[in-house]
Formats: C-alpha cells, structure tokens, sequence
C-alpha cells in the first residue's frame, strides 16, 4: 500500500500526454501533428520539450526528425467549477499560433512537426518534457 500512495504522490503533478490527430506520415517530409497536454494541478505549469539528449537509452530507436516549439507552453490550472461558471474570466496566454491549436480549460492542444527517415516501419519519435 505504501508503494501505491507514493506513485500516486509522484505521478500527480505529471501532466497528461495524448496524441489527438492521427495524420499520414510520408518519409522525408514534415508534416504538423496534434498532441495534447492536460494540467492535473490547481496551479498554472511551464512545460518546455526538449530533444533527447544523444546518452539516453531510447535515441537510438528514434526514426524521426521533428521541429520542437522553442518557447514553453503554459497550462492553465485545473479549476472543477470552471465548467459550470458561464462568467469564468479567461486567461490571456501569450500562445504562438503556429505551436497552440487549441485551448479549453486546463488542457492545451498543439503542434510537432514530424518528418520520418525511413521509407518503411515503426514511426518512432522521443523527446522529454521539462
């Protein structure tokens, strides 16, 4: 019991990671991917993603060039009323266009560019959150 409550503990302010748009991928060319990110905490949260570095046990396996966005996206903080609070004060992100598709709540939609390296086989991209 006491292992679960520690993962709980760890995992709680770990944000939510989903791709939201499955596109075609054609070898050698860039193409825009939706992924999204959910905030499960009370408190705004700077996320920056950052290329693996060259040691990690997984850069061998990628198979993909990707463009990662250069400026840290903010999630808005998890707010259970909000939903029902039709005078709910918007907040004003500074969202670079190109990067933010979508923002609803506490979860932010946006773009990766993915270009895989080969013609054929698993499309394997990495990249770490910070």
């Amino acid at each position: 019991k006491q292992w679960y409550q520690r993962r709980v503990a760890i995992t709680a302010g770990v944000p939510r990671f989903r791709i939201v748009k499955m596109v075609s991928l054609n070898p050698g060319e860039f193409t825009k991917v939706h992924f999204s990110l959910t905030n499960p905490t009370e408190y705004n949260l700077p996320v920056e993603l950052l290329p693996l570095p060259e040691g990690h046990p997984s850069y061998s396996k990628l198979t993909t060039e990707i463009k990662l966005p250069d400026k840290e996206l903010m999630l808005a903080a998890r707010d259970d009323t909000a939903q029902y609070d039709t005078d709910a004060s918007i907040q004003d992100f500074d969202d670079d266009p190109d990067i933010v598709v979508a923002r609803r709540m506490n979860k932010l939609t946006f773009v990766i560019s993915v270009k895989p390296l080969g013609t054929s086989g698993s499309v394997i991209m990495g990249f770490q959150l910070k």
